[in-house]
């Protein structure tokens, strides 16, 4: 089966991605709350306090707006570390599970593959913060030049170059990640692997992230479509303060979103994954020996356990 993702196209690979989530929905929703639930929980309580303070109704005093200006960053300090390592053990597990099921057509739960974070946590917090810090910096750099000339030069084909020019990186580098999981590279080593790897396929990753992200998008509008539409029937969610129903639309999304987020997170990372397998497959074939030899290696150092 795995040999079959070397020649999909973009479409063929999110509608894998799409019907591998569907078929396993309860499990990748229940794993999925249980890395990102903790998380997301600190998060969705910072957004309710900021959607408390905007309207007027459901304040208490002056000295709560205070508190609560007061007590936001800690919250989403503590908030973001606990998503961020919840997401790694997600990436972890998500990635092994995947290549289980199609390299060795091994259908283990997933929650089997949590503790493969293990050995390699450090190795995912390092690739992951070069990938962010690269396209971060491609994309300030492109913002500095679009503000210098778009007195001389038409914004919209800037834009355009601008937005080309982050997909284009973000393919080049959308191999890192599983190569530091199923390669077992090191951060520096990985992103040059991804580089290499991603030579000649950059289109059709380009075109499968645009599906992907396009997907998660039209799935979030229709959840936004359905808060607007509550807080149309019901009112009283605005607290009788006369807000809009687009504005008022936002809480019930925000509830929708939480709840959806476990199974939008997976029709984003799937596709990266079998792409990546499909790559790995054109470059090595079915004979894993070298990846078994790095596998020892790496199971035989010493890193913190997390």
């Amino acid at each position: 089966m795995i040999h079959d993702l070397k020649d999909f196209r973009a479409t063929e690979v999110v509608r894998e991605a799409f019907l591998l989530t569907r078929r396993n929905m309860p499990q990748l929703y229940g794993f999925g709350l249980l890395c990102f639930g903790p998380g997301l929980l600190l998060l969705a309580y910072y957004f309710w306090l900021n959607i408390r303070m905007a309207f007027p109704a459901f304040r208490s005093s002056a000295s709560e707006v205070a508190a609560v200006d007061g007590g936001n960053f800690a919250l989403i300090f503590f908030a973001v570390i606990i998503f961020g390592i919840g997401a790694l053990v997600y990436q972890a597990a998500l990635h092994h599970w995947i290549r289980e099921r199609y390299r060795n057509q091994e259908e283990h739960p997933l929650w089997d593959y949590r503790r493969e974070i293990k050995g390699m946590f450090w190795r995912l917090v390092g690739v992951n913060l070069i990938t962010s810090f690269l396209t971060n910096l491609v994309d300030r750099v492109l913002s500095a030049f679009i503000d210098n000339f778009s007195t001389s030069v038409p914004v919209v084909p800037l834009g355009l170059f601008s937005i080309a020019a982050t997909f284009y990186l973000s393919a080049a580098l959308m191999f890192a990640v599983p190569s530091v999981i199923l390669e077992f590279s090191g951060p520096l080593e990985a992103v040059k692997r991804s580089w290499n790897k991603t030579r000649g396929r950059r289109g059709r990753i380009i075109g499968a992230l645009l599906l992907a992200v396009l997907l998660i998008i039209g799935i979030f509008l229709v959840l936004y479509g359905f808060g607007v539409l509550l807080a149309f029937l019901l009112p009283v969610i605005a607290g009788g303060t006369g807000q809009g129903v687009f504005v008022r639309g936002l809480i019930p999304f925000g509830i929708f979103a939480f709840l959806a987020g476990p199974i939008l997170i997976p029709l984003y990372i799937i596709p990266q994954v079998l792409l990546f397998l499909g790559a790995q497959y054109a470059e090595t074939g079915p004979d894993s020996t070298a990846i078994s030899a790095r596998w020892e290696e790496v199971s035989s150092e010493t890193e913190p356990e997390v």
